[in-house]
């Protein structure tokens, strides 16, 4: 971290010590899951680089609003994220978003199966870049949990994966966000919170075809 501040120090172009800034709060969020540290470097961003690119202003806003899900703050998402999607930036959507959307999801899943995990993430970091509100869709978030599982980084995926329901329980992938979450706990151990995740999945989503698969899951712990 120190790396970071201190290049932005250094450095005399305010992009380049937004980026710099960018990279710490990265750090914070993904390897260190200091919440607090992240939410204060971008919000310095914020206030300290305004005259930096709108690219720094976009990705600080998307900085908070990963703060904010991790949290659980459903507002606090929606708010920063919408404040993100204002904010234009280039992206090949010549067919519409719909099908610029559906060709990266497809291209992230195909990646995911061959176990291409680099080439995933990136795709998952552009399809976030460029439509910012799909983070609470959840399908990308879904995704992106997924990425961790294969890396065995569950702990991760749990944190995605438990936020999203919490920041948008009336997503079509809540469901499946808690099912996954729940097989994240067996694997970490932690037999009794995977069955109270199971059990949220009967009583919030009742109407889910994966209501038998949590049925079994409770059944397999007994």
């Amino acid at each position: 971290m120190a790396v970071y501040r201190n290049g932005e120090k250094r450095v005399a172009s305010v992009d380049r010590k937004a980026r710099l800034a960018a990279r710490a709060a990265s750090v914070s969020l993904e390897q260190l899951f200091d919440l607090e540290r992240a939410r204060d470097i971008c919000s310095r961003v914020l206030e300290d680089y305004r005259a930096a690119k709108p690219e720094a202003r976009r990705r600080a806003l998307m900085g908070l609003a990963e703060v904010a899900l991790l949290s659980g703050d459903a507002k606090g998402t929606r708010r920063r994220l919408e404040q993100a999607d204002a904010i234009p930036v280039t992206k090949s959507d010549r067919g519409g978003a719909a099908v610029r959307v559906g060709s990266l999801s497809r291209a992230v899943e195909h990646y995911i199966r061959q176990n291409e995990l680099t080439a995933a993430r990136e795709l998952l970091d552009t399809w976030e870049w460029e439509y910012p509100l799909d983070r609470l869709v959840g399908y990308s978030t879904l995704l992106r949990a997924k990425l961790h599982v294969q890396q065995e980084e569950y702990l991760r995926a749990v944190r995605l994966l438990t936020s999203l329901v919490k920041v948008n329980p009336k997503s079509n992938y809540a469901a499946e966000a808690l099912m996954s979450a729940g097989a994240c706990y067996l694997k970490l151990g932690d037999k009794e919170k995977a069955r109270d995740t199971y059990k949220q999945v009967l009583s919030e989503y009742p109407e889910s075809p994966l209501v038998k698969d949590a049925l079994k899951q409770l059944e397999m712990l007994k």
